[in-house]
Order: structure tokens, then C-alpha cells, then sequence
């Protein structure tokens, strides 16, 4: 009960404070509107393309109509294919930093096998989702001929006799994100970060107005407190982002997805990262311009790392490269890119499981720091 009581009392003191409410919601779509905009001419061809090795042993009908209609319209795609001949090598080469996204092998038995590079970038989905399009269209014509043969004929052939099996439907539903789009998500996670203010301020304000102490003294522990204070503040970003996202969506028309709760899930478990952080920092400094330095600071550096004011995928070397993932935000910016936009979820629980991990260790330490002040 005394928790509850606690995140009501953040969450109206949030929604009160106008200036920050501004911060929060309109700043962002400000951003989104402005660098969409004024980045939209050239925004496409900076994306770049997919960059896929392949190897196809395979001589059956299959084999063939997967080079057809895969291989050879690579560039319809978005997909730069390129043939190699040692599957091994090219799999060790995938594990490092590589220009290459994948690895696609077509064994004699039909087997479709797709590997993913360790550092994929934003269009990592892409040959994926593709690859998944396709057997899924010819596995449909395998369990008819299996289970209706008659059928087979109907359904391979058109009226002017030329097969279509191999068609894939799916294709026209794949996207890349326009400046618009890639800048929704960026700006967003951006705004996040900031977020770690709320945390910061929402002890330091109690601390400097004397109330924490006044509020320890009544029969509230320093757990319900604390907890309370965390969801509070949570709950509050969550709701700001939700009136962002939506904004988005259904007034400028940015492009989410199919998966919304996945990257709903994502960007709230970046929330309570920084919640956590913004928390640790009014604990471990004492003084709250000292706090706030490391939040200015440290905020645009990871969002730089995540390529959240320009694409750096394809920026720099293996360290650079090797770098950015020591950002969250980086992976959290990839789990969403990878769900909206290549139909690629597992770069999802990744993301979440590191923004909560880093959470879990910050909230042990404000835990700790918090037990050792005198209530």
C-alpha cells in the first residue's frame, strides 16, 4: 500500500512539472520532424545494402529457383550477394567484425541454413526475412504435391503456363526506414537516456527539500520507498513515451512495425535502466550538478556509439565497431531496427536482458548506498 502510494505521488508530481512534460514529448517529435525533414533527400542511399555470402550445393528445382529468384534480383532486394566456396572460413569471418550480415548455405538435401554476423548492422534482417519467404512458399509446394498432387498443376502454373511457386509474397511488406522512421527511433531512445534526470532528481529533491526524512519517519520502509520511487518515475517516462509514440504513428505517419508490445518491451526496459542509473548517481554523489555532469556527459557519447546522430555502421574500424558495444542503447536501437524493420526478433531478449542486468547492478548499489544513511 505505502508503494502504491509513493508512485501515485511521483507520477502527479511528474505530470505537474510542464517544463519537463515539454522535454519529454514535444522536444523529441520536434527532432524527429526537423532531422526527417532536412535529411530526407539523401537519407536512402546512405543506408546501404545488405551484404550477403552464399553457397548452394544443391542442383534440384529448388536450388535453381532459389538462385533465380533470389540470388540474381539480389539488387531488387537491397541484397549485394556474393558466392563463396569455403563455408567455414566465411563462418569465422562472420564472428568478427565483418562487412558481411550473413551467410546463406543451400545444402544437397535443400536445407536452407542462415548465419548471422556478430555485429550485424540495420539491414541484418533483410536476406533473413527473405530466405524465411522463400522456403516458406516452397515448403507450402512440398506438403501439396506430398498430400495433393492433383492440386499441383493448379497451383504452380498461371494462365500462360509459366510456374509461380516460387513467387515470394511477402517481399512487398519488407522496409527500410526512411530518415523519418530511423530518426523516430533514434530520438526516442534518446529522450530515454534523459530520463536518468528524473531518477537523479527524485532523490536529490528530497534530500535538499528535507522531506526524505520526514517521509522515513512515518511507517514506510526504505525498500517501499525506494521502490516506489523507482516505478513511479517509470511508469511516468512510460507514459510520455506512449503519447510520443503514438504521435508518431498516427499523426506523421512513422512506420512501427508489426511488433509493437516487442518494441514497446524494449524501450521500456530502457527506461528502467536509466531510472535505475538516474537513482544510483542521486546516491553515490552527494552533489547534484557533480550527478548531473555524468548524466550530460555520458548521454550523448553512448547515443553517438548507437548511431543515434548518424549511421555509423559502417564507420571506422574493428575497434570503433567493437566499441559501440559497450553502449546499451546501441543494442537497444538494434533490437528495434531489427523488429520493425527486418521482421527480426532476436535481437530482442539480448537487448532487454542487458538493460535489465545493468538495472539489477545500479539498484544493488542505491539499495546498499541508501541503507547506510541514517533515516
Amino acid at each position: 500500500m505505502n508503494i502504491a502510494i509513493i508512485i501515485i505521488k511521483e507520477i502527479k508530481q511528474t505530470l505537474r512539472d510542464k517544463r519537463s512534460m515539454a522535454m519529454m514529448i514535444l522536444f523529441p517529435i520536434l527532432l524527429i520532424a526537423v532531422l526527417g525533414a532536412a535529411l530526407k533527400s539523401g537519407f536512402n542511399n546512405n543506408i546501404g545494402k545488405a551484404e550477403v555470402l552464399y553457397s548452394i550445393t544443391s542442383n534440384s528445382e529448388a536450388a535453381r529457383s532459389f538462385k533465380t529468384n533470389i540470388i540474381e534480383k539480389g539488387k531488387e532486394y537491397n541484397i549485394n550477394f556474393k558466392k563463396t566456396k569455403d563455408i567455414e572460413k566465411s563462418k569465422e569471418e562472420l564472428g568478427k567484425i565483418t562487412k558481411y550480415d550473413s551467410l546463406i548455405v543451400m545444402s544437397d538435401d535443400n536445407k536452407i541454413k542462415i548465419y548471422r554476423s556478430s555485429d550485424s548492422g540495420l539491414l541484418s534482417g533483410l536476406s533473413s526475412t527473405i530466405v524465411r519467404s522463400f522456403a516458406q512458399e516452397y515448403n507450402t509446394i512440398a506438403n501439396i504435391a506430398k498430400e495433393n498432387p492433383a492440386k499441383l498443376k493448379q497451383v504452380l502454373t498461371s494462365g500462360d503456363g509459366d510456374s509461380e511457386y516460387t513467387k515470394i509474397t511477402s517481399i512487398g511488406a519488407l522496409k527500410t526506414p526512411t530518415s523519418l522512421g530511423y530518426y523516430a527511433v533514434t530520438m526516442t531512445t534518446l529522450i530515454i537516456m534523459y530520463g536518468a534526470v528524473y531518477g537523479l532528481l527524485g532523490i536529490t529533491s528530497e534530500r535538499q527539500e528535507r522531506t526524505q526524512n520526514r517521509i522515513l519517519a512515518a511507517p514506510i520502509r526504505k525498500y517501499e520507498f525506494l521502490a516506489g520511487k523507482m516505478l513511479g518515475i517509470m511508469l511516468s517516462i512510460m507514459l510520455q513515451i506512449i503519447i510520443e509514440f503514438l504521435v508518431t504513428k498516427y499523426i506523421m505517419g512513422v512506420y512501427w512495425g508489426n511488433a509493437i508490445p516487442l518494441v514497446l518491451l524494449v524501450l521500456f526496459s530502457q527506461i528502467v535502466m536509466v531510472v535505475s542509473l538516474g537513482i544510483s548517481l542521486g546516491f553515490v554523489f552527494k552533489n547534484q550538478n557533480a550527478a548531473r555532469s555524468v548524466i550530460d556527459v555520458g548521454t550523448p557519447i553512448m547515443v553517438f556509439l548507437a548511431g543515434g546522430y548518424i549511421q555509423v555502421d559502417n564507420m571506422g574500424g574493428q575497434i570503433f565497431q567493437t566499441i559501440r558495444n559497450i553502449s546499451p542503447v546501441n543494442w537497444t536501437n538494434k533490437a528495434i531496427f531489427g523488429t520493425v524493420y527486418g521482421g527480426d526478433t532476436s535481437k530482442v531478449l539480448p537487448a532487454v536482458f542487458i538493460n535489465m542486468a545493468i538495472a539489477a547492478v545500479l539498484i544493488i548499489i542505491s539499495s546498499i548506498m541508501f541503507r547506510k544513511e541514517a533515516a
